[in-house]
Parts: C-alpha cells; structure tokens; sequence
C-alpha cells in the first residue's frame, strides 16, 4: 500500500489536487475579509472559516486523509463531521441552511 504525503498534492490558485483529481477548493468567505471556507468537490463547505494558510493546511489534512484511507471499505457518501474534528461541515445543497 503506497502512503501519499503533500510532495503527491498540487495547488492550482485556490485549488487542491491530487493527480488531476480535485480534492478541494478554498473559497474567500464574503463579508469577512481574509478568511476562507474549505469546499468539497460535491459544493458541500465547511461552517466555520479560517485564514488562508490555516484553509491550505486543513485541505492538506483532509486530503491526505481520503487518499490514505482509500482501498479501506466505507460509505464515501457519509459526509458526517467526526467525533473530535474541528471543524463542521455546511450542507447547504441537501438540507437548505
């Protein structure tokens, strides 16, 4: 089993890839400048905002998490914070917040 590490992630401006997959996107929260919000590819963002570097290295974390754990059966789809996680994930496409 082959362990990636941020050397195998690229950013592209505001986005986090591992080979030409999109893993997440940074995006400026509006109104509260120079804060961002991590965005999954499926739209989904985090409920709370952080600055720029501490965006970047919560998408490294997440990202590396995913990629390492895959090959390991789980419902990818279970898109459940994490007992002890600090962060909270919006839904806003799903349930309307």
């Amino acid at each position: 089993m082959t362990i990636y590490g941020r050397k195998d992630l690229n950013w592209k401006k505001n986005q986090l890839f591992f080979q030409d997959e999109l893993m997440f996107t940074i995006v400026p929260e509006k109104g509260i400048s120079p804060m961002f919000r991590v965005q999954w590819p499926d739209g989904i963002q985090s409920r709370s905002y952080y600055n720029k570097t501490r965006a970047k290295e919560h998408c490294y974390e997440l990202a590396l998490s995913s990629i390492n754990n895959r090959g390991i059966p789980q419902d990818l789809n279970d898109k459940e914070t994490p007992l002890g996680a600090s962060y909270a994930r919006l839904n806003v496409n799903h349930d309307g917040m």
